[in-house]
């Protein structure tokens, strides 16, 4: 899409009719590369980064924002800062909770990709470079009665890279972090995942798992799907779209761990005490792992993102993408053992094993969008150490 021309797209919540608005997009202002003030300096947003350093920012700017751009027809307006207890001169203790839930969840979507979700004010928000998505107020100077807006291809398109979430309608984290991505998903370029092609609706999922560029909010897991688009006339690769050349900086992330056991290398482990952090980027990634072992036992767990770990009590959804399997083959590549959990976001392996050589794969379940990072620790014994000739 031309620099001249764009799509903007609204994104209700799920007790709101769906809705597509299409508008022309002009030329950026220049007033927006100018640095914001600040709404209420006395807030105090949590420092997170999910990759430091990565040539892409998604600022996620819950302290309030002024916007002059080709939003409100080139009228300057203000979005309020993030607040659950309408107290916008400073944060209470879960509204801070809520800050890092949603970035925590967010930075699952984007994991895969060489990008930095921050809630640090890049230096600047110019295409190819940054997302800014704006998360407060209701929207009122929309009119739209949505729950996000964004440009589609505003991150390549000179259109205003600010992305909006009305958490004030709803300010719930997992949605706030659904409707989020889903704007993010819109300035990169992507339409709504659909029933069917020839339907304009959203498509909700299931309660095992629903489409970022959907209604998501049921499902266990959001995903960026491959499925029917009206916005495109037929199927969507949501992540294809994103990473598309057109979009420049927009990339994978570099594979981290081999995607064969020929080219695997020693699982990191001290005295065969196991502690890995990885990440499956694409849907075809698999990460491989060789393990030398003596006899004895062989424990591996796999865990992925849940945000109840960090907030016990809450009963919360989980936040993960991955849907994971353990596989654990002999040298000779024979399965040995595998753990696809039907119940659980998690996996693990106990085994007893004679000495050898071992190669664990890590993988997922193959449907679009099962990607993201994963912990594996675990036990095993190792193999005697050589003594030294001196």
């Amino acid at each position: 899409m031309g620099s001249n021309s764009g799509v903007r797209h609204v994104f209700r919540t799920i007790f709101s009719a769906a809705a597509q608005r299409r508008r022309a997009v002009v030329r950026r202002a220049s007033a927006v590369d100018v640095l914001e003030q600040r709404i209420v300096p006395a807030l105090v947003v949590p420092v997170l980064n999910s990759l430091p350093n990565a040539p892409v920012n998604i600022y996620l700017d819950f302290d309030g924002h002024v916007e002059s751009s080709n939003w409100n027809g080139g009228n300057s307006f203000t979005t309020p800062a993030f607040t659950v207890d309408n107290d916008a001169t400073d944060y209470n203790t879960e509204e801070l909770r809520r800050i890092e839930e949603i970035w925590y969840r967010m930075s699952e979507d984007f994991a895969p990709f060489n990008v930095n979700v921050t809630t640090v004010e890049p230096a600047s928000i110019n295409d190819f470079e940054a997302l800014r998505v704006v998360i407060g107020g209701d929207g009122g100077w929309s009119n739209s009665g949505a729950y996000g807006l964004a440009f589609v291809n505003s991150f390549s398109s000179g259109a205003s890279n600010s992305v909006f979430v009305f958490s004030a309608i709803d300010p719930w984290p997992k949605n706030v972090a659904v409707a989020g991505s889903h704007e993010c998903g819109h300035a990169l370029g992507l339409f709504h995942q659909s029933t069917d092609s020839s339907t304009n609706d959203y498509r909700s999922g299931n309660n095992r798992l629903g489409p970022i560029m959907g209604t998501p909010y049921a499902g266990l897991r959001d995903v960026w799907d491959i499925g029917p688009s009206f916005g495109v006339g037929g199927i969507q690769d949501d992540m294809a779209v994103m990473t598309r050349p057109g979009n420049q900086t927009f990339r994978f992330r570099q594979d981290d761990f081999a995607s064969t056991a020929a080219a695997s290398v020693s699982i990191p482990a001290t005295n065969g005490v196991v502690r890995v952090d990885g990440l499956l980027e694409t849907n075809s990634d698999s990460d491989f792992f060789l393990i030398e072992a003596d006899a004895g036992p062989l424990t591996i767990s796999l865990t992925t993102l849940d945000v109840n770990r960090f907030y016990p009590g809450l009963n919360l959804n989980p936040g993960t993408n991955l849907d994971p399997i353990l596989r654990l083959y002999s040298d000779s590549g024979t399965l040995l053992v595998e753990d696809d959990p039907s119940a659980s976001l998690n996996a693990s392996l106990s085994t007893t094993v004679q000495r050898g050589l071992y190669y664990l794969e890590v993988t997922s379940i193959d449907e679009p969008g099962a990607v993201g990072e994963y912990s594996l620790t675990g036990n095993f014994n190792p193999l005697p150490s050589i003594p030294t000739m001196v």
